[in-house]
């Protein structure tokens, strides 16, 4: 209890947060200091104390290092230096970039043939009066319906798309694709470029892409064309957050994928969850074997590319100076390699043995499913690294 209530006091010290709030933090974290005022500040995104060039400041404002003599006191400076952990504040979020907005296709010759097939393609309840504005907001209302239960957003326009090619007139083939991909890639970018916070990707939730891919057998080719229709900054829009949102869940500062560890832990998702969500955002394909190379596929190059742009981004700060390995591992791609930190719940503990007691740690049994585990990562990881 003495180590609990000095640890609860010196996280109030470095932080200023409340009693309480200290408490929740270290259990959070384990008892780990730093992990848990790393997760303070991250929480706040205010970054750590002292990282704006100001110096540490006791509740008088006055200096805290020293007592208001000329004489520094060596004591209390070892003990603050031995104690005191090391904190690192996220990076700034990058400044959105200004996208001219393009305008919907339109089809001015559109006949009543068309508006029927325009129906049949968009699964409409009426023909619209109009191949042009009428059109998408019937559209636009129909992808944003609930009454239609999942068949709704991107799910919907991925079986737009399927009954726009086999649309046979030529005319009208085209623009029913255009419209598609429109329709696509604003649903993409209205979500990526929503400030309240529930944006496609900005929530701890599985990215609708992501699920989309996984789930629906013929989603790759559509959106490898919703991504091909996209320009370099509208990409980034969307999948910067994308990526960014994969990679908090991988982050072994702040709880990141758990690994299970035989009947310890467990539990939905884990780190095997958000691997497959890598996998799916990334565009990487194995064949039937579950070890068997994975390959690069053409809806995951825009990903990709983002996910390119950040790594040399990283090193560039490395080379500077800017960033330290610390900041390589808990702010940057390096977490999408690095799960394994955040868990092994249940490894070094006591495994409950049948009729009461429990095992040792050292037991083999409680180590086998461990061993197995941080097996099964390892591979998983460097397949989803040679797959790159």
């Amino acid at each position: 209890m003495a180590d609990s209530a000095a640890a609860v006091a010196h996280l109030v010290a470095v932080t200023g947060c409340a009693p309480h709030e200290a408490l929740t933090l270290l259990e959070q974290a384990g008892g780990n200091i730093e992990m848990a005022a790393n997760e303070y500040y991250f929480a706040s995104e205010g970054g750590a104390p002292g990282t704006d060039g100001s110096e540490y400041e006791g509740e008088d404002g006055s200096d805290s290092m020293t007592d208001g003599s000329d004489e520094y006191d060596d004591d209390s400076a070892t003990e603050a230096g031995a104690q005191a952990p090391l904190l690192m504040s996220r990076p700034p979020a990058p400044k959105r970039a200004k996208l001219d907005e393009r305008p919907a296709p339109q089809l001015s010759s559109a006949d009543g043939a068309a508006l029927g097939l325009a129906k049949e393609v968009f699964a409409l309840s009426a023909a619209p009066t109009d191949a042009a504005d009428r059109l998408h907001r019937a559209v636009l209302d129909r992808a944003q319906s609930w009454a239609y239960g999942e068949d709704r957003g991107l799910r919907y326009l991925l079986s737009c798309f399927g009954r726009a090619k086999a649309v046979s007139e030529g005319g009208f083939a085209a623009f029913a694709r255009e419209a598609v991909l429109h329709h696509a890639r604003e649903t993409l970018l209205s979500g990526a470029a929503d400030e309240d916070g529930l944006s496609l990707f900005g929530h701890s939730e599985e990215g609708e892409v992501s699920v989309l891919l996984r789930t629906a057998p013929a989603a790759a080719p559509f959106v490898a064309a919703v991504n091909d229709s996209m320009s370099s900054a509208e990409q980034e829009l969307v999948y910067g957050p994308a990526v960014e949102a994969l990679l908090c869940k991988l982050d072994p500062y702040s709880g990141g994928a758990v690994l299970p560890v035989g009947s310890l832990g467990g539990g939905p998702g884990g780190w095997r969850q958000s691997l497959e969500e890598a996998e799916a955002l990334l565009g990487l394909v194995g064949g039937a074997n579950p070890g068997a190379p994975l390959k690069p596929a053409p809806h995951g190059a825009a990903a990709r590319a983002v996910l390119a742009r950040r790594m040399a981004e990283e090193a560039a700060k490395l080379r500077s100076g800017e960033w330290g390995g610390r900041e390589a591992e808990g702010l940057g791609v390096l977490r999408l390699f690095a799960p394994a930190p955040a868990g092994l719940a249940g490894y070094g503990l006591a495994k409950p043995a049948a009729g009461g007691g429990s095992a040792h740690y050292e037991d083999r049994s409680v180590l086998s499913p461990a061993w197995d585990e941080v097996w099964a990562l390892q591979t998983k990881l460097r397949l989803l690294l040679t797959g790159e």
